[in-house]
């Protein structure tokens, strides 16, 4: 009996709860049993007790690691359902703010953003012209823009394309009086436009 008891200290130390109820379960066992039973006769009341105490504590501690896994996974299961939530509404929020912006826009740069949009990006080449502040191409929050240096006659038509009425001034063998400016929509706000797009099927709210 003062092995049962040692070993039952070190338990009550260690693993309180778990002991406890394998100390009842244990006692449970042997009330129920006859004093006769082959195990019993066997191994003795005390290496019985204690073998009843391991498997019940064994048995315990697989019931307590499986729940702790449980919880630990509903409690990844609910961050995770969280945070796709998050994310959800933030993307909602980043394509309201998308089409709020393009339905500001006037029609003629409506189509030129989609123009944009459709063509990947290709770099605009334009006549250098006035344009209102708040034009698209004026824009500098959304349009990266500077001085066309190149040869305008062997463009790289997988690269730029030319605003309609500059294309028209060359059809015509005539050359602009005016400098050359190119505009890229920045490519963070473009990768959002394409996605909007690609999701909605257009720009804008209508």
């Amino acid at each position: 009996m003062e092995k049962i008891a040692e070993l039952l200290k070190i338990f009550l130390e260690k693993h309180l709860i778990p002991a406890l109820i394998s100390v009842a379960g244990a006692m449970i066992i042997i009330l129920f049993l006859p004093a006769d039973n082959w195990m019993i006769t066997k191994l003795g009341n005390t290496l019985f007790v204690i073998l009843a105490f391991c498997c019940i504590f064994l048995v315990v501690q697989i019931l307590i690691r499986v729940g702790n896994q449980i919880k630990l996974l509903n409690e990844r299961n609910s961050e995770n359902r969280y945070y796709e939530k998050q994310r959800i509404q933030s993307n909602q929020e980043a394509i309201q703010t998308i089409n709020d912006f393009v339905d500001e826009l006037s029609p003629n740069d409506k189509k030129l953003l989609l123009t944009f949009v459709m063509n990947d990006n290709k770099i605009l080449v334009a006549n250098e012209a006035y344009h209102s502040f708040d034009s698209l191409l004026e824009n500098t929050n959304v349009m990266n823009r500077s001085r066309f240096a190149g040869d305008i006659k062997h463009i790289d038509e997988n690269i730029y394309w030319m605003e309609h009425s500059l294309k028209e001034i060359y059809s015509q063998g005539m050359r602009p009086v005016q400098g050359l400016w190119q505009y890229k929509i920045k490519d963070s706000l473009f990768h959002d436009l394409k996605l909007v797009y690609k999701q909605q099927g257009k720009l804008g709210n209508f």
